[in-house]
């Protein structure tokens, strides 16, 4: 994938990442709000290996643009993933 080789290229320059998880595919255009976002970890988003290609990264700042639920419940599942990554 083009994020894991960037990130590996960047190396320790990586202090921070931004987390956002959910269904890919050609139905998500520019400028619309995306639908099928989950907590992080639990979508399609290859965010193991992301992370992982982050390994100088310490702070994760966590986004949903739109939730079918309770989004403090997903915010929680998103921070518990992160915090077993060594995210804070």
């Amino acid at each position: 994938m083009e994020l894991v080789g960037l990130l590996e290229r960047l190396g320790d320059r990586v202090t921070a990442v931004h987390v956002k998880d959910g269904t890919l595919g050609d139905h998500i255009r520019w400028g619309q709000v995306p639908t099928g976002q989950l907590s992080a970890g639990e979508g399609e988003v290859p965010l193991d290996s992301a992370l992982e290609a982050a390994r100088s990264a310490r702070y994760a700042v966590i986004e949903f643009d739109a939730y079918d639920g309770d989004i403090f419940d997903a915010v929680a599942g998103s921070y518990r993933y992160l915090a077993q990554k060594g995210m804070q």
